[in-house]
């Protein structure tokens, strides 16, 4: 995860230990709140479970072909990526 987050956020800076341990620290603070405050796991595998569903059905597959397709927007395949898309983020 905080390899993940540095490549997001910080890929245009150069290493700096200060920002990779705040991040670690950080990210072990929400993980310990998590473990104290969170009753019952299945509530996180349910919220976790669920997003990956709709994210794996509908927004990955619109976002790939938007991303990799060299067409014209305005295109009867693209548009229906496009749809696909935003109906899997509203879900």
């Amino acid at each position: 995860a905080r390899k993940a987050l540095m490549m997001m956020f910080f890929s245009n800076f150069p290493f700096s230990w200060i920002r990779h341990s705040l991040i670690t620290l950080a990210l072990n603070i929400i993980i310990v709140l998590l473990a104290i405050y969170v009753p019952d796991i299945r509530n996180v595998f349910g919220i976790v479970g669920s997003s990956t569903s709709t994210c794996l059905i509908f927004v990955f597959p619109g976002l790939f072909y938007l991303k990799m397709s060299r067409e014209d927007f305005l295109s009867r395949k693209k548009l229906g990526a496009f749809v696909l898309l935003i109906f899997g983020i509203l879900v």
